[in-house]
C-alpha cells in the first residue's frame, strides 16, 4: 500500500501504482478483520480477538490444532518458529503468531485433552528456553519462579 501510495503521490494514478495500492488496501483490510491480537482458550472453545471483530470457535468445530510446517527453500528446510493454527473444516484459523514456551505448550496440551477429548493436537513442542508469549493468557499470580501459565 505504501509503494502504491508513494507512486501515486509522485506520478499520479497509473496502472502499476493503482494495482499496488489496491493490493495493499485489500491486505490491510484482511489484517484488520482477521489477524488475532489475542486468543484465549477455555472449556467452551477458542476466542479470537481481532482489531475489528471477535470470534468464538467451539471445540466441536475444531478438527485439529497444529503448528504449520517449516518452509522448504532450495532443498533446505527452515525450522518452524510459528504459532498455532486451528483447523476448522478445511479452513485454517490463525490462533497465535508466536511460538509459545514449553510450560505454555504443556498446559495447553493438557487443557485441550480435557476440554476436547479426541481433538488432534499436532503442534510440535517448542525448544528449551523459548520465551513465553502473552497472546493467549493473562498473568494472574505473582512470583518470578512460576511460569507464565496460570489459568488454562
Amino acid at each position: 500500500m505504501l509503494l502504491g501510495g508513494y507512486g501515486i503521490a509522485l506520478s499520479g494514478v497509473g496502472v502499476i501504482n493503482g494495482i499496488l495500492a489496491g493490493i495493499g488496501i485489500v491486505l490491510m483490510i484482511v489484517v484488520l478483520i482477521d489477524f488475532p491480537l489475542r486468543t484465549t482458550f477455555s472449556s467452551a472453545g477458542v476466542d479470537r480477538r481481532c482489531l475489528f471483530r471477535n470470534e468464538h470457535i467451539e471445540w466441536s468445530r475444531v478438527r485439529a490444532i497444529v503448528r504449520p510446517a517449516g518452509k522448504r527453500t532450495f532443498g533446505y528446510t527452515r525450522s518452524s518458529r510459528t504459532g498455532l493454527v486451528a483447523e476448522v473444516g478445511k479452513r485454517p484459523y490463525l490462533l497465535v503468531d508466536r511460538l509459545e514456551s514449553q510450560p505454555e505448550h504443556e498446559a495447553l496440551e493438557r487443557a485441550v485433552s480435557d476440554w476436547a477429548p479426541g481433538l488432534i493436537f499436532r503442534a510440535s513442542k517448542p525448544a528449551d528456553g523459548t520465551a513465553p508469549t502473552w497472546l493467549y493468557k493473562f498473568r494472574k499470580g505473582s512470583g518470578a519462579e512460576s511460569p507464565l501459565v496460570d489459568e488454562l
